[in-house]
């Protein structure tokens, strides 16, 4: 956290209401996503109570199991579940674009990977297994940081907009939700609520807001009675009368918890649908697509996902993630206004106006050279870059890059020279333009180690050490 997002986070506080972190969306959303809501048992991290899923807000499919503990419900709601995991899938692949889940929270998808592992690896059915093997496919993507196959309403709410609460209490999709919008308690809890005007400001909308089931986990305090009807209904099925109006209870006290997490994703799913939409989510989403349409290939041809990986897909995944962080990292700050103000208020960017630009200056190479290097000179105006940093013009940022030969004047009064030494065929820095430029240099590494000679100790066997 740093000290600009706790200024936001004040302001907001004050306000009543959160406050902008980003200008554009920097995470691609689809214009069908399958909204995903899912309960389990508390004490049960294999099973699936009951879900809730669809592609669009009136339209879903729902599956609730009487008692997750039971094997041949727990069976029919993964049948459930795998249809539509299944479904969605093939139907990415038929139109060439990647598959998007949107879950609630983090702790949602972990559970989400831990059922697909189960549904996988146990002896199901062919349908089973491969939806465990999508799913398992899918959150290993929601740890990938550009990727947006599959991820967490409650993460892309924070990335665009700080609330005045903790980033605890942000994992709660209705109260991040209201801090959002006050007025949307009236759609996530009317009943609670009980009046017919929006609340005044998330202060008082939240307390309400927060106690409406948003996580993975059932309430074991709220499910106490439930499970006396779970139990008697578990009764008459062994006495080989099931019991439907228990069955029915159950399935309305699962229903009720269902629908409250689908009305909030879908409202989110709208609010995060209004902002535009960065060109570098874009290319993010092609990289998507590219390993989707592998997956789906390897799986068509018989392949199987391991059950662990191996010590050199390990660092190649960390490498691959690391790159992929740096990369979101450097495309928020050159393309959103307000990740660039962060980042100068972080240090790692600096403002200036161009005094002048000699075109024909030449500068001396390490090797003793005297070759072309164009001079700018820029009085500073926010950053006070030190000599010999190199700097990124942001209008270019992966282009021009240059090195501060000289720095001149005291501490926010400065005037700097950059010598130009990359990009200089294109444009450059022009006398009386403002000019943005970044103190770090793009991610071009991010190579992942393709011998195990080439990873790190820890990732290797004894044998190649």
């Amino acid at each position: 956290m740093t000290a600009y997002n706790n200024l936001l986070r004040i302001r907001a506080f004050n306000q009543g209401r959160s406050v902008r972190r980003r200008a554009l969306r920097h995470g691609h959303l689809d214009r069908r996503p399958l909204v995903l809501a899912l309960v389990q048992m508390a004490g049960e991290p294999f099973s699936v109570w009951g879900f809730q899923a669809g592609t669009r807000s009136a339209r879903s499919t729902v599956a609730v199991a009487p008692d997750a503990r039971n094997g041949d419900d727990q069976v029919a709601v993964f049948e459930a579940l795998a249809s539509v995991i299944n479904e969605h899938f093939v139907d990415a692949f038929r139109d060439g674009t990647a598959p998007q889940v949107i879950v609630t929270n983090p702790g949602a998808a972990t559970s989400l990977r831990r059922i697909g592992r189960a549904m996988r690896v146990r002896n199901y059915s062919p349908e089973i297994q491969m939806a465990g093997a999508n799913l398992d496919f899918l959150t290993e993507a929601f740890e990938a940081p550009r990727s947006t196959m599959c991820v967490a309403a409650t993460t892309l709410l924070a990335a665009q907009r700080v609330t005045g609460q903790s980033p605890f209490e942000d994992a709660n999709l209705a109260t991040q939700l209201v801090w959002w919008d006050p007025a949307l308690l009236l759609e996530l809890a009317p009943d609670e609520w009980g009046r017919p005007e929006a609340p005044a400001s998330a202060i008082e909308a939240a307390p309400i807001a927060e106690r409406l089931p948003m996580g993975h986990l059932t309430d074991p305090e709220d499910d106490r009675a439930l499970m006396a009807t779970v139990a008697a209904y578990n009764q008459s099925r062994r006495a080989g009368t099931p019991d439907v109006a228990k069955a029915s209870a159950i399935e309305g006290h699962v229903g009720a918890t269902l629908e409250s997490m689908w009305t909030a994703l879908w409202l989110a799913v709208g609010e995060l649908a209004k902002i535009p939409e960065s060109t570098s989510a874009a290319r993010s989403r092609a990289s998507d697509e590219t390993s989707f349409d592998g997956h789906m290939k390897w799986m068509e041809s018989g392949g199987f996902r391991r059950q662990t990986d191996t010590p050199m897909r390990a660092a190649q995944l960390l490498a691959r993630w690391e790159f992929d962080r740096q990369t979101l990292e450097r495309n928020e700050v050159v393309e959103d206004d307000f990740a660039f103000i962060e980042e100068v208020a972080a240090g790692g960017a600096a403002v200036g106006r161009v005094i002048s630009l000699d075109r024909d200056h030449r500068g001396l190479t390490p090797a003793g050279s005297w070759v072309k290097r164009p001079l700018a000179t820029i009085e500073m105006s926010c950053g006070d870059p030190l000599a010999g940093t190199e700097v990124w013009w942001r209008d270019r940022a992966d282009q021009v890059r240059g090195n501060v030969v000289q720095v001149i004047g005291p501490p926010g009064a400065r005037v700097i020279a950059v010598e130009i030494d990359k990009g200089m065929k294109g444009d450059l820095p022009e006398p009386g333009q403002v000019a943005a430029f970044l103190l770090t240099a793009p991610p071009f590494g991010g190579k992942a180690p393709a011998m195990p000679s080439q990873a790190p100790w820890t990732h290797r066997r004894t044998a190649d050490v």
